[in-house]
């Protein structure tokens, strides 16, 4: 089954720390020989697992005092138990750290916001597209009119031609004493 992967910046975003400490975070896991996927461009692309990984480092980091580097030797091993690790941070949170309940709310809460940014736009554009229908009817309603008052016009216009056609047939003599 395909795993859902984050760049760089929702990565940060998901684990609440700036894109360049996540690439540290990565540095140090990929110079211990675990590997992080890389897209066509070659940037990294993050899993689950990653964050785990990371997670457990920033535990070893703060509850243990262990340095990154050691942090990122011991969560490497593939006998390490991350989720045993990972369970520290539930059973000892440091002031400023999301618990996964709360991260997993706080992006439930943005996912809601989003939607309803978007529900928001899609009735403006909904209300834009009905302005606009009013619009070329009512474009279409004037250039109907025109069309017909340039008829009219047009009509005036050979009637006196013709007019004037007839006129001009007549001899000199019945246009002065008809006129």
């Amino acid at each position: 089954m395909d795993q859902k992967m984050y760049t760089t910046k929702d990565a940060a975003k998901f684990l609440n720390v700036s894109t360049a400490t996540l690439t540290n975070y990565a540095k140090h896991l990929e110079g211990n020989g675990y590997m992080i996927a890389r897209n066509p461009k070659n940037h990294r692309c993050f899993v689950g697992e990653d964050f785990a990984r990371m997670k457990a480092m920033v535990i070893l980091n703060r509850l243990r005092s262990i340095p990154f580097s050691e942090a990122a030797q011991i969560v490497t091993n593939e006998h390490t138990n991350i989720k045993e690790i990972l369970q520290l941070d539930k059973d000892n949170l440091v002031e400023g750290d999301v618990p996964a309940v709360q991260q997993t709310q706080v992006r439930a809460t943005e996912l809601h916001e989003v939607a309803r940014e978007l529900d928001s736009i899609v009735q403006q554009v909904q209300a834009q597209d009905a302005m606009h229908k009013a619009f070329v009817h009512e474009v279409g309603d004037i250039l109907e009119q025109q069309s017909d008052v340039i008829k009219q016009q047009n009509d005036l216009i050979e009637q006196l031609i013709r007019e004037n056609t007839r006129q001009k047939k007549r001899s000199w003599l019945s246009r002065l004493l008809f006129r």
